[in-house]
């Protein structure tokens, strides 16, 4: 049995065999050929209940994609099922999201408002990126804290797809407007610090903004490390926001903290909710 991605060929003795296939970019495309008995047979999608003929292509969208399991079984033309099946483990990529979008996306807005205080409207999750970006100087941005500078979310994101990029720095207002970010995730990889925000400075706020599904996952964590899913250290103002999902950090050491809002408070924190 013969399985091309994108990446590699995959040959598979077993009919029973599993492998991971990692996704990268927007999606990983699977062609799937499998003769036995000089005999070729068709595959059927489990997800969709589709039928695949020998040597076409299955497609699956990373696009908020959590790790699961594709099931695909091959029927013959009778068609008789055969009891089969080869499994794939579809993983997240783990490139960062400042690495697929490397420039400023249209729906990265930036304007002027009547106090002349810059207005920052996020209006989905390239545009996320964006900021990241601006926040470290990547991809040729210039590197700002965003101070006297308001970011609003316009619309709930779904980050699952890529790692995220730590703010190093936000001594702005960002305007989380009730909206959600969904699937933020923090790695060993990610950049800067292990949160959404490393340092929220003294004239920082956040606020109406709702983390979910969160997924943070970090191995081998050294000693005097702070972390935390939205906010590393506070000095600012973190108010009316929330946190669930998964948190997990492995250490050999005592002084690790571990927060789903903030891991080190200097500031001030109201009705949140992890």
């Amino acid at each position: 049995m013969t399985i091309e991605t994108q990446n590699e060929t995959i040959v598979l003795d077993n009919d029973n065999e599993e492998r991971v296939v990692q996704v990268s970019d927007d999606q990983v495309t699977l062609s799937v050929n499998y003769e036995k008995d000089n005999v070729e047979y068709e595959w059927y999608d489990y997800n969709t209940n589709a039928i695949i003929g020998n040597g076409e292509t299955l497609t699956i969208n990373s696009e908020g994609l959590s790790e699961r399991s594709l099931f695909v079984k091959y029927v013959n033309r009778c068609p008789i099922e055969l009891d089969v099946k080869i499994y794939f483990n579809v993983s997240k990529s783990e490139k960062l999201w400042t690495d697929i979008v490397t420039s400023r996306p249209d729906s990265y807005v930036e304007t002027t408002g009547s106090d002349g205080k810059t207005i920052i409207t996020i209006k989905d999750e390239k545009a996320l990126a964006w900021l990241a970006s601006m926040a470290s100087g990547y991809n040729g941005a210039t590197q700002s804290s965003f101070e006297n500078t308001e970011v609003v979310l316009s619309a709930s994101v779904n980050m699952s797809a890529y790692v995220w990029s730590c703010i190093p720095n936000f001594n702005g207002y960002f305007n989380g407007n009730k909206k959600s970010i969904t699937g933020l995730r923090i790695a060993n990889n990610t950049p800067n610090g292990f949160a959404f925000i490393k340092n929220l400075q003294s004239s920082g706020e956040i606020r109406n903004l709702n983390f979910k599904e969160s997924d943070l996952n970090l191995t081998e964590v050294k000693s005097t490390t702070a972390i935390a899913l939205v906010v590393e250290n506070n000095y600012g103002l973190i108010q009316s926001c929330s946190n669930s999902g998964n948190l997990y950090a492995s250490t050999s050491y005592l002084s690790v903290r571990l927060a789903g809002i903030v891991a080190v408070n200097y500031g001030t924190i109201l009705n949140c909710s992890n």
